[in-house]
């Protein structure tokens, strides 16, 4: 009888200590995963801030670097609608410095009240001491001297750069301290559970030996296995106490659920990085070439799919283009989502489209949906505005993901607003290098572009043909007509040599009534027969004028020279056909005259 009494009391110290044991492991176990949630809140919460902060500063950025392409445009041309970008980067300034200095201050750190004095000082005084006079110069007429306004803008903007750069630093320097801080707090956790799962192993060595036989040893093989591995492993199949086996499950799934978490968010912070990467690469490119081989790059990493088509809108034409990879003209006229991109779906919604193959909804596009697998198309959108799709295309199913798909929009808005920006520097390049009265191109063009044909020139041992073209008794023509049927009489030279030349060929006026024309690939006889062609129909061409017919007065002398029997330069090619029109003038005008070989005496 004293012996069941003692059983009952031992099954009773049994129960007690294994339920106090379980009780106090599974309130060890709760308390770490909720220290543990805790601490990924927090560094969540913290790497929230660092990043809107990070975006804020590039949102800043670009507002300013918007207000300074508008500025550089408005000075260049003085057409106001380069002033919309500017008000509206200004707007968007104004908006993003408040959000930003509120960010900043949720970060804590003291040093970034001087950052942002550094910068708010290199912003206003741009406005104050550079845009603001400039415009008001620009408005009034008043601009003297351009380059030195646009070199004094440069480096009032770079100023502002070089102002902004530490803060983006010091952003960066604050998000490594919080993934430190986040680091180190988990090792404490992860150390304060290892050592109260000692404590509970010490009070269990003090139980009997059964005690110690069944319930306490498999918890302390249990710690020091995961302890060993640096990580709680999974429970064991044969394990004969179901308390155990149910912590080592709870522990495991913890394990796992905090090494995915910690997984994904460096996965998100390496993608973070990568695309704050691209968008300063690209921003610092000049071609559109470059940027669309940077961009297939990225999205054949990104998504790893089996086919990406990039397709960039032409705005002239209203059509897509692909880009990426290159196809002949044949092989796009044979897709007609080219030439009619309303047919898109993601062109008509500017919205992201994705499907499998198979599905019902899928687009009855060739081009952009594989036979088997699935797709993703994003359209590239700048200021609202389309500027491309991008086509990812994958063997297997369901591929794209909606991260997948947000990344890919945020890597193809980058894209999307550089080629738009490179579009708008390209157009106003252009115009600037076009003679206003005429249209050809003007003097600042020859230098540059006859530098580049001269090379290529070089390099395929071609020739290359030079015509001096100068209207007859032009001043003779101003005396009895005036000055405006002069002007008219300029613009059918202009004409005739634009139409009785190829568009590979440049035409160039070169001063007053004297042009300059460059033939690309042409030998001496197909050069001169050019000459006559515009010789002849300069003579054939008649000027009206205010409803009057102004008859046979238009007469042309040509000089032509050729690369490279008569120079191997610019100085020397423009001075040979300069001599042959000379000659052609001397001789009785209205005649082609080409140059002397220079190893012959003239």
């Amino acid at each position: 009888m004293a012996r069941d009494h003692a059983r009952r009391s031992l099954r009773a110290v049994i129960t007690t200590v294994t339920f106090g044991l379980l009780a106090i492991t599974l309130v060890l176990a709760f308390v770490g995963y909720q220290a543990l949630r805790h601490a990924e809140d927090a560094h969540h919460t913290n790497t929230e801030r660092t990043t809107k902060a990070s975006a804020l500063a590039r949102d800043l950025l670009g507002a300013l670097v918007d207000q300074e392409v508008g500025l550089r445009g408005y000075l260049a041309t003085g057409r106001t609608s380069f002033l919309e970008p500017l008000r509206a980067g200004e707007l968007e300034e104004r908006r993003t410095r408040i959000d930003l200095w509120a960010a900043l201050d949720q970060l804590g750190e003291p040093k970034f009240k001087d950052l942002r004095l550094a910068l708010v000082n290199a912003i206003d005084d741009w406005h104050r001491s550079i845009a603001g006079p400039q415009i008001k110069l620009r408005d009034d007429g008043a601009l003297a001297d351009l380059p030195a306004a646009l070199v004094s803008g440069k480096e009032g903007f770079d100023r502002i750069r070089e102002a902004h750069a530490p803060v983006m630093a010091a952003i960066r320097e604050r998000e490594a301290a919080y993934n430190e801080e986040a680091r180190k707090t988990e090792q404490l956790i992860r150390g304060l559970l290892a050592a109260l799962m000692l404590t509970v192993l010490v009070l269990a060595l003090l139980g009997t030996r059964y005690l110690l036989r069944h319930t306490v040893r498999p918890l302390a093989e249990l710690a020091q296995r995961a302890e060993r591995q640096q990580g709680f492993p999974a429970p064991r199949a044969d394990e004969p106490i179901r308390e155990v086996h149910a912590l080592s499950r709870a522990l495991s799934q913890l394990d796992d659920t905090v090494r995915l978490r910690e997984e994904e968010l460096a996965h998100l912070h390496e993608d973070a990085v990568a695309l704050a990467k691209f968008g300063e690469y690209v921003q610092q490119l000049s071609d559109e070439e470059e940027l669309h081989d940077s961009f297939e790059r990225v999205m054949t990493r990104l998504g790893a799919p089996s086919k990406v088509n990039i397709m960039i809108r032409n705005a002239s034409k209203n059509r897509l283009e692909v880009v990426r990879p290159e196809i002949s003209v044949e092989d796009q006229i044979k897709h007609p989502i080219l030439s009619e991109p309303l047919k898109c779906r993601a062109v008509r919604t500017l919205r992201e489209v994705t499907a499998n193959a198979d599905s019902p909804t899928v687009c009855r596009c060739e081009l952009g949906v594989p036979t088997a697998g699935s797709h993703l198309c994003i359209p590239m959108l700048a200021a609202g505005e389309l500027i491309g799709i991008t086509n990812l295309q994958s063997d297997q199913r369901d591929h794209f993901n909606p991260a997948m798909t947000q990344t890919v929009q945020a890597y193809g808005g980058f894209a999307g607003a550089t080629v738009s920006s490179l579009r708008l520097i390209a157009a106003t390049r252009e115009r600037a290098l076009r003679d206003g009265l005429t249209g050809a191109h003007n003097r600042a063009f020859l230098g540059e572009y006859m530098t580049k044909t001269l090379a290529a020139a070089r390099r395929r041992s071609s020739q290359l043909g030079v015509l001096m073209v100068d209207l007859d008794h032009f001043k003779k023509i101003n005396d009895v007509h005036g000055h405006l049927v002069g002007d008219q009489a300029i613009v059918a030279l202009a004409r005739c040599l634009q139409a009785q030349t190829r568009t590979s060929d440049a035409v160039v006026r070169y001063g007053g009534e004297e042009f300059v024309v460059l033939l690309l690939d042409a030998d001496a006889a197909g050069a001169r027969q050019t000459a006559e062609r515009i010789r002849s129909a300069v003579e054939a061409t008649r000027i009206t004028f205010g409803g009057i017919e102004y008859g046979d007065i238009l007469r042309a002398s040509v000089g032509v020279a050729l690369f490279p029997e008569h120079g191997s330069d610019e100085q020397s090619l423009l001075a040979a056909a300069d001599a042959a029109l000379y000659r052609a003038k001397r001789e009785g005008r209205n005649r082609v005259v080409v140059a002397v070989d220079p190893a012959q005496p003239s």
